[in-house]
């Protein structure tokens, strides 16, 4: 019985993340790059700080590619986890043509 009790365990802890139980809310949002911190693994996009995952997906000019490749003045769209009020990351984010408009907030 005891083994039983701890497989239900096991199981809902590796399943669960995977069912959405547990997970921050997901926002996706467009802005500009205004400065790439690389000691702490963030950026901030139209005046908000955003942590990057360590596994985020960066997608620059169409292809892979690394956060810290981003420059100031680039456009964006991405998509992050709002963590609490002020903390959120970044787990998606691509670059945008220069020509798209980015609508201010």
């Amino acid at each position: 019985m005891r083994a039983l009790v701890v497989s239900l365990v096991v199981l809902v802890g590796l399943t669960g993340p995977a069912l959405g139980w547990g997970q921050f809310p997901e926002s996706e949002r467009t802005g500009i790059v205004q400065v790439v911190e690389l000691d702490s693994s963030s950026l901030i996009i139209s005046g908000t700080r955003y942590r990057v995952a360590l596994d985020a997906h960066v997608e620059i000019n169409g292809t892979y590619g690394a956060y810290s490749m981003l420059s100031p003045g680039t456009k964006v769209r991405f998509i992050c986890l709002v963590v609490s009020g002020e903390e959120r990351e970044i787990v998606e984010i691509q670059t945008l043509p220069s020509s798209t408009v980015i609508e201010e907030t």
